[in-house]
């Protein structure tokens, strides 16, 4: 065999070896600034890395966290209902953003908190008194939640009637065609979404009385193989860029506080 064969035939070996030992994983998510942003509805201000044409805090946080480790991540956007119904069956291996609450417990493994958020109150301008407001407050009113999201669970939970919507955007239409009163939603998200569609002048927002901010982690199926290897190399991921300083540098890319405490 001539040295040129046997060069090509180790490139090629080496080229197998590579690929067998890369990991590669995929996760779903959906359009939910300031956590996943589709460039395709929101175009990135800096070229994207990555041809899934995702960015956004989680997404960047998690991609930063699992490269510490060898890992490399694809994201997939999904109805946030299947996900949380394909999570529930063993058919992907987890979506993002996602609140670890005890509804999801007895399907999902909850990696380490990866950002957070708060529930508010979302109405048109000056539709409630100003301060915090009381759950029970919204028996009175026609409230908006979105399909599949915290908000169903926490109002179930507590026998507060509501009708869906299928994301943010929507339900702000539906407050400002006066359809609805109240939308609960995750403040920072909304926030995001009032302020691209240019509408935060038409829009208040109140806290929730005895609602603090809420954890957004991953949640892996516990029926999908490896799931709890996957939930660890993230977790150990997220210390790394926390030690290092990469995790603040991220949430000061896209204009959010880093947390001093929590994460």
């Amino acid at each position: 065999m001539s040295r040129y064969c046997c060069t090509a035939l180790w490139i090629i070996g080496a080229l197998f070896c590579r690929m067998a030992h890369a990991e590669d994983i995929v996760l779903y998510t959906l359009h939910f600034p300031p956590y996943t942003i589709d460039s395709k509805e929101v175009p990135s201000p800096t070229p994207l890395k990555y041809d899934d044409g995702l960015y956004g805090l989680d997404v960047d946080l998690i991609r930063a966290a699992y490269a510490t480790q060898g890992v490399s991540v694809r994201y997939k956007i999904m109805p946030w209902a299947r996900v949380m119904r394909d999570v529930e069956a063993g058919l992907i291996l987890g979506g993002i953003s996602c609140h670890p609450i005890a509804s999801r417990e007895s399907f999902a493994l909850f990696s380490d908190p990866v950002s957070r958020s708060s529930l508010a109150f979302v109405t048109r301008r000056n539709f409630l008194s100003p301060g915090s407001h009381s759950l029970q407050e919204l028996k009175k009113y026609k409230t908006l939640v979105v399909n599949g999201w915290a908000p169903m669970n926490i109002l179930d939970a507590n026998g507060i009637p509501y009708s869906l919507v299928n994301e943010d955007p929507q339900g702000l239409t539906l407050l400002l065609r006066r359809n609805h009163d109240v939308f609960m939603t995750g403040k920072e998200s909304i926030a995001y979404v009032a302020n691209t569609l240019g509408i935060s002048d038409q829009l208040s927002f109140y806290n929730i009385t005895d609602m603090e901010y809420k954890y957004y982690s991953v949640c892996f199926s516990r029926s999908y193989k490896g799931a709890s290897m996957w939930r660890d190399k993230l977790n150990k991921g997220l210390k790394a860029i926390k030690q290092s300083g990469e995790s603040k540098s991220i949430y000061a890319r896209y204009g959010i506080p880093f947390p001093k405490e929590g994460l």
